[in-house]
């Protein structure tokens, strides 16, 4: 049979089917059922306006808000990273400003998937740490977050990201956030987990 322009055999697709709906169902929560229904009635689509990707790469982006002010493309910063199981650390410069700002959004990666959150740093203008996140996920958890969730487990905190637009508001306080008038540097340090070994993984603690 021809799915997506290539030639499969039934049993691959089905045996796809079947690993695509048990991902969708772990990590939404909807019923089996529903999950087969809707990916065997789904259609591939292209936006033609969305920015270039490499294939091997994703990209962390970073906005800051000042009071009264609404998230922009010119209030933000990006850096790209890789698809990589290898620890990486993603540097995310935020420049001085005037006033300074009242909340960071960081939109942790463009690229569904599972990712292994190792740690976010602040560092000032003068290299010091001025906030470390306490490493607990219910700190970013909803509602802080949208379209990814943080959970706990063996290989320490991950985060689910379900579409290309997940992000997170960071919980630094305002104080803290007052430095970053003389710039401020925030450090993602993060490593992709191969999916399907993290679905044994969940499936193993579910079973315990």
């Amino acid at each position: 049979m021809a799915y997506l322009g290539l030639n499969v055999s039934q049993a691959s697709f089905e045996g796809c089917l079947t690993q695509e709906v048990v991902f969708q169902h772990l990590l939404t929560g909807i019923p089996m059922e529903r999950c087969a229904t809707a990916i065997r009635h789904a259609r591939l689509t292209v936006n033609t306006r969305s920015r270039p990707r490499f294939a091997n790469d994703f990209r962390s982006q970073l906005f800051w808000r000042t009071a009264g002010a609404e998230y922009s493309e010119r209030a933000s910063v990006w850096r790209r990273g890789h698809l990589t199981n290898e620890r990486q650390t993603i540097s995310l410069p935020i420049p001085s400003m005037s006033p300074p700002p009242v909340e960071l959004r960081l939109d942790l990666t463009d690229h569904v998937g599972v990712v292994v959150l190792h740690s976010l740093r602040l560092y000032d203008s003068a290299g010091e740490i001025i906030w470390t996140w306490d490493g607990q996920p219910t700190s970013l958890q909803a509602p802080r977050a949208h379209d990814v969730r943080f959970r706990a487990c063996r290989r320490g905190v991950t985060a689910e990201i379900y579409t290309d637009d997940s992000w997170v508001f960071l919980p630094i306080p305002e104080s803290t956030l007052a430095v970053v008038e003389a710039a401020a540097t925030l450090i993602v340090e993060l490593s992709w987990v191969n999916v399907i070994d993290y679905l044994r993984d969940i499936s193993a603690a579910l079973t315990d």
